[in-house]
């Protein structure tokens, strides 16, 4: 019998929900619908659009925020009723909300999809929200996480009414476990990103090629560092070139850019959004994916970084500060620096590829690779539905 499982997304996780779809849908008679704001659909993989085993329900959603929580409250709860009342009268058998984050979502929409009557599981993205532990950030974004603690009252809330928590790595899956009431058998680890296609799409740039995945955004990586590093690399060597792949969301990255000769002529970055086939294609011709990770999170136990995933999908190797936690099974891909020290790690990166130890390396990565396979996490799925 077919399995009908819906997706809660009307926030903006949107490669996320795609690469959940493409997983859920390995698997025989399932149908897929999901719930999503226009934007997100419209971020949406293009290649799963058509698919007839999904069904898309849009819903303009506005970006909510504290400075709009009181006007938009109510538009966000309408959305959520309507979930709810199409859920609880459409024979679904699960449904799995990406994105439960942020007081002002959470406080407007848990009356009505916590109200759904079917099976239920959520992605958790900050474990130690979850947990009630206090995060570590500077004292010029505190007000950004002040939510925090009203957020894990709903997070407590949510527990008592969730069957499933999904987690995204091993070592969140161990946090949980070790730090919240909720029936350890029910968390499932799965993971952001997954090796769909056998074949690895990889056609390596003539010239050496760093790339830094994702938006713009120094609170979450030292941009800065990688950019004095690499102008002092592109001075040395003739054959280099890096990309910021993500939404430039920080003026001074972009003036640091472009006030220096060198890096205007040996660096690529985008304004806007990235469409996903460029990504994939800078990605494909990159020698190492860069990620000079800012120490403000404890990224690799209680929340994931996106790309270090985009590269081991794609067995790139992987050149890391050393502050992230990576689960033991991806070292041997790795090279892992001391923040003062990525100079020297990207001179150590072209040195590998010169003297031809970079095809070691990317072995390493395959190898990683096949540790994404969809069949991997079936079981974890079948747990669920």
């Amino acid at each position: 019998m077919s399995k009908k499982i819906a997706f809660v997304e009307i926030m903006y996780h949107e490669t996320l929900l795609s690469e959940l779809s493409k997983l859920f849908l390995q698997l025989k008679d399932v149908n897929l619908t999901l719930f999503v704001s226009k934007e997100v659909f419209k971020r949406f993989d293009d290649t799963l659009k058509s698919d007839p085993r999904i069904t898309f329900i849009q819903y303009d959603v506005p970006k909510i925020s504290y400075r709009t929580f009181i006007k938009e409250r109510s538009s966000i709860s309408t959305v959520s009723g309507d979930i709810k009342e199409r859920v609880n009268n459409g024979n679904f058998d699960f449904v799995i909300f990406e994105t439960l984050q942020g007081w002002p979502f959470l406080k407007a929409s848990y009356k009505e999809l916590s109200a759904i009557k079917v099976k239920k599981a959520a992605v958790v993205h900050n474990a130690d929200v979850w947990a009630g532990e206090k995060r570590n950030v500077p004292f010029s974004i505190r007000s950004v996480f002040m939510d925090d603690r009203r957020s894990h009252n709903y997070f407590k809330k949510w527990l008592k009414d969730l069957d499933f928590l999904i987690t995204l790595e091993d070592e969140q899956t161990q946090y949980l476990k070790e730090k919240i009431d909720f029936n350890p058998s029910n968390i499932i680890t799965l993971r952001c990103k997954f090796a769909f296609d056998n074949k690895i799409n990889n056609s390596i740039s003539d010239k050496i090629t760093f790339t830094i995945p994702g938006s713009v955004d120094h609170l979450r990586r030292d941009y800065f560092g990688f950019l004095k590093a690499f102008e002092q690399i592109a001075m040395k060597h003739e054959n280099v070139h890096a990309y910021l792949l993500g939404r430039m969301m920080e003026t001074n990255v972009r003036n640091l850019i472009l006030s220096s000769d060198i890096l205007k002529s040996n660096l690529d970055f985008w304004d806007d959004y990235v469409p996903n086939n460029e990504f994939n294609e800078v990605i494909s011709k990159s020698h190492f994916i860069v990620l000079p990770v800012a120490g403000i999170y404890k990224y690799g136990i209680t929340k994931i970084t996106g790309p270090l995933y985009d590269a081991l999908v794609e067995a790139k190797p992987v050149i890391i500060s050393n502050n992230v936690h990576v689960n033991p099974k991806y070292a041997k891909s790795l090279l892992v620096f001391e923040d003062q020290n990525i100079f020297d790690v990207l001179e150590n990166g072209i040195e590998i590829v010169k003297n031809g130890n970079y095809r070691v390396l990317v072995e390493e990565a395959e190898n990683v690779r096949s540790l994404f396979k969809p069949e991997n996490f079936f079981d974890e799925i079948l747990k669920m539905i």
